[in-house]
């Protein structure tokens, strides 16, 4: 598991240098297209739809870091609880997400295979869909596994808390 993670930071943390980057020379683009009166047109085709997927990716890649290190809680209430209160209730919820992940995972391995088919693409760049989907529905299903392991294991937040 802590392969995984390795490789979902660093999926997400590229995903978000070409997000950064995408963004900072569009707007450099429009910058020098608007005071030069359109004479000077280094406008990037297809960045907003490039800039969108890659925000697809860095969320979708962040969500086995998420499960592995902790879902993010409030204590506000539960802080008052008991130990065991607080460990069941972290565990249901790690469960209760492990569920959620893997629906996703099995809902987008459909659209995986009818995306595939179909022959589907983005709009703009005409990159096919089914990397995408096929991207989703790995990263759910280590998201399932991540929060499924760590409902499990003793390494808890809430042991520790």
């Amino acid at each position: 598991m802590p392969r995984l993670v390795a490789i979902s930071v660093a999926l997400s943390s590229a995903a978000l240098g070409f997000l950064l980057l995408v963004v900072a020379a569009s707007i450099l683009a429009r910058i020098l297209y608007d005071s030069s009166g359109g004479a000077i047109d280094l406008l990037i085709p297809g960045a907003i739809e490039a800039a969108s997927y890659a925000l697809l990716v860095l969320i979708f890649a962040a969500l086995p870091l998420a499960a592995g290190e902790g879902l993010i809680r409030v204590e506000f209430l539960t802080a008052r609880f008991p130990l065991a209160l607080r460990q069941y209730l972290d565990r249901l919820w790690l469960i209760l997400a492990g569920c959620v992940g893997g629906l996703m995972a099995w809902n987008f391995a459909w659209e995986t295979l009818t995306a595939l088919q179909r022959g589907d693409a983005t709009q703009d760049m005409q990159i096919p869909l089914f990397l995408f989907h096929g991207f989703i529905t790995i990263t759910s299903a280590a998201f399932a596994l991540a929060a499924v392991l760590r409902a499990v294991t003793r390494h808890h937040r809430a042991e520790s808390s």
